[in-house]
Order: structure tokens, then C-alpha cells, then sequence
């Protein structure tokens, strides 16, 4: 070991910065003997900055990467394939049954869930139970002159702001009629805006004259029917219990009149065997073609008019009388009246009029005619036709005698 101390004198210059290390071993010394000097300087280095690089970084060092041979790669694939096929196939299955099963699982949630099978027309609902009937203590009821042995009962409805004994049919037509029971019900009070918002009895709300169809109460509409069809239940009822076939005829007047056209146009069959309107005007007339009724077509309606109407005017009850007469609706039994120098308002002569008329549809016994007898000292005038309607009303009556060139009555 003569040599070591120039070793020693050597190796420190290299590891000045360094802590000091332990003193080579015998292979190190060996190294440097025979030559391989610089391999053993690199060895030593090599070694402690491998120590302080364990010692420093291992607390962050990554787990090494799993390892997986090519056989268990494939396997884990294979796998991951099959479950998707499977999913996909399961899925394919259920929408098929789905498209299959689809109607009868509609019916059945329409069944179970009230709120899913709701109308959504609201001609629809005209015949549900209302929310509010209406009033017993404001229907008027006149028995017939023949008492109990009445075959007919004729519903009569009033007018915007009027009430149940307010109609002239009431007074004016029992005496022609002995064999008809009177009912005349009154509509629920109601802020109406066309009248300033004032309360009055309305079937249903209006916005403005003479645009009857401006924002049209729809849901007026369908509360009103509700209310009125009960009423008629209840009077067909009673004639069933006094062994009679139940035989309803409706009347009315302005709002009365579209209370009654609905009536009748949405009727089953044999539910209404006539109908009566003054003043009045075609509701929903748009949609006409999908409301009226197919079974209510052949049900007999005279409708009357005032030329001078300047709320309902004669223009809008043209649009919905050639509305009702021509295709897809062809309404043939309606016929349609014009009258001279006539407001919103009633004559006498319409009343008789309308008289003659009931007594040709409505006899005492169904299917059979009552002769018409003095209906009062009218003065017949020649019918005319408003300019520039001649051609849709005419056509679609096809110029009948009786409905075209029959006289026109004078207030």
C-alpha cells in the first residue's frame, strides 16, 4: 500500500463537492493498478448519485406498469366484446317489443292516469259532468197545457244579460203548443268585456262587436255546454220515467242561439230533434268541418236574422249558414231567414214565423205533421238576398222553393 497516499492525493480533486466516502476497496485499488483508473472514478459517481436520487425522489416515484402478456390482452378484449353485443342485442329486443306493445301500453296508461286521456278538443268535453251545474233556483219551467201528457220539451236560452223567463218564446208560444213542456235555464254571472267588464248572465265572454270571432271564449263555450246537456239529461230522465220517448227541441237568441247551435250540431243521433236560432252566429266556424257532428246533420234548424244587426251582423250568420250547407258539412235541413229594417232584437212576426215552422218539424206524435193554423195577420214581402252573398247562400240551398223564395216576414 506504498502508493496509496498518491491515490488519495489524486481522487479528492474529483470529489472535492462530495461528502467524503469510504476508502476504496481492495477491487477499487486493484482497478486503479492496473490501468482502469477512470472506470473506477465513474463506478463511485455512478453509485452515489444513484443513493441520493433513491433517497430523494422516493416518495414520488410511479408504480410501475402493469405487465400483461398478449394472451390475457386478447382475453380482456374478447370479453369487453362479447358484453357489448349482448347489450346491443338486449336493447334491439326491448325497442321491437316497445313498437309492438305501444298502443296497448297507451290504452293502459290512459286508463290508469285520468290526466293522460284528457280531450284535447274541446267539443270533446261537451258532454262531462261541470265543474258548477246550473242554478234550480233560476231555471224557469212551465208545464205544458196537457200536463203530464206533454211529448215534447223545449229548452229555450236567452240572450247576453238577459234571463231564463226573459225569452219571448216563453209567453208568446205555449198556447200554439199545447203538448210541449217550457225550460228556460239562466247562465251564471260573468264579467263580460265587451261590456265594459260589467257583470251580467253570459254564457260565455265576448271581446268585441261585430268581430264575434276576436279571442273566442272556447272554454265558455265548453262550460256552458257541459251545463246545458245536464240540464237536458235531467229532462230526458223525466221523460223516461213517464214512459215516454224523450224528445227535445232548442231555442235561442243571440248567445242563445250559438249555445243552441252547438247543441244540435254535436248531438248523437235522436238527441235533438230541432233546433230554433234568432240573431246568432256560427262558433268555432273555422273548425266547423271537425265539430259538427255526423250523426246531427240531418237534425232540422231554422235559423232568423235582422238585415240591421250591427252586433251579430248578417254578414258573419251568411259565412256561417254557407258554412254549414256546403261540403265537407252539407247541413241540407237548415234554413235560413233574413228579415227587413231588423236590429238585435225580436219581432212578433218572427215568433209566429218561427211558429209555423215547429209545427211542421215537431208535431205531437214523432214522424207525423200538425196542420198550421192562425199564426196571426202577417203581410208577406219578397225575400231578398244581401249584395254580395246571393251566390254563396242560393248555391248552397240549392235555390230551394221553400228556403229561397219563400216569403220574408216584416217586423
Amino acid at each position: 500500500m506504498a502508493d496509496s497516499p498518491a491515490v488519495a492525493d489524486h481522487i479528492p480533486l474529483l470529489n472535492r463537492s462530495l461528502p467524503p466516502t469510504p476508502a476504496p476497496d481492495a477491487s477499487d485499488a486493484t482497478a486503479y493498478d492496473s490501468g482502469d483508473a477512470d472506470g473506477g472514478r465513474q463506478r463511485l459517481l455512478r453509485s452515489e448519485l444513484d443513493e441520493r436520487a433513491k433517497d430523494g425522489d422516493e416518495e414520488h416515484a410511479l408504480p410501475p406498469l402493469p405487465l400483461l402478456n398478449g394472451r390475457k390482452a386478447r382475453r380482456r378484449l374478447i370479453g369487453r366484446i362479447r358484453i357489448a353485443l349482448i347489450l346491443a342485442v338486449f336493447l334491439a329486443v326491448v325497442g321491437a317489443l316497445v313498437f309492438l306493445f305501444l298502443p296497448a301500453l297507451g290504452a293502459l296508461w290512459s286508463s290508469l292516469n285520468p290526466w293522460a286521456s284528457r280531450p284535447t278538443k274541446p267539443e270533446e268535453r261537451f258532454f262531462d259532468p261541470p265543474s258548477r251545474p246550473l242554478d234550480p233556483e233560476k231555471i224557469w219551467r212551465q208545464d205544458a197545457i196537457d200536463g203530464d201528457d206533454y211529448t215534447v220539451t223545449a229548452i229555450v236560452i236567452h240572450g247576453l244579460g238577459d234571463f231564463g223567463n226573459g225569452a219571448p218564446f216563453v209567453w208568446d208560444m205555449p198556447v200554439q203548443f199545447p203538448y210541449v213542456r217550457w225550460v228556460a235555464p239562466t247562465a251564471d254571472q260573468m264579467n263580460v268585456t265587451v261590456n265594459k267588464n260589467e257583470l251580467g248572465n253570459a254564457w260565455f265572454d265576448m271581446e268585441s262587436f261585430p268581430d264575434v270571432y276576436y279571442h273566442e271564449d272556447v272554454e265558455g263555450y265548453v262550460h256552458s255546454q257541459q251545463q246545458l246537456n245536464l240540464l237536458i239529461d235531467e229532462e230526458r230522465a223525466r221523460m223516461v220515467e213517464l214512459g215516454k220517448e224523450p224528445r227535445i227541441v232548442v231555442m235561442g237568441f243571440s248567445q242563445g242561439g250559438v249555445m243552441s247551435l252547438l247543441l244540435s250540431l254535436t248531438a248523437p243521433a235522436d238527441r235533438i230533434e230541432a233546433a230554433v236560432v234568432f240573431s246568432t252566429y256560427l262558433p268555432m266556424m273555422e273548425r266547423a268541418s271537425e265539430w259538427v257532428g255526423p250523426d246531427s246533420r240531418l237534425t232540422p234548424i231554422l235559423w232568423m236574422h235582422g238585415k240591421d244587426d250591427i252586433y251579430l251582423t248578417e254578414p258573419n250568420a251568411e259565412l256561417g249558414v254557407s258554412k254549414l250547407l256546403k261540403p265537407p258539412i252539407n247541413h241540407s235541413p237548415l234554413q235560413y231567414r233574413t228579415i227587413n229594417n231588423l236590429g238585435h232584437t225580436f219581432t212578433d212576426d218572427e215568433v209566429l214565423e218561427a211558429t209555423d215552422w215547429l209545427k211542421q218539424y215537431v208535431g205531437r206524435v214523432k214522424g207525423t205533421l200538425d196542420p198550421i193554423d192562425t199564426v196571426g195577420d202577417r203581410q208577406p214581402v219578397e225575400k231578398e238576398q244581401p249584395e254580395g252573398q246571393e251566390g254563396d247562400v242560393a248555391e248552397a240551398q240549392g235555390e230551394s222553393a221553400d228556403v229561397a223564395a219563400e216569403p220574408e216576414t216584416t217586423p
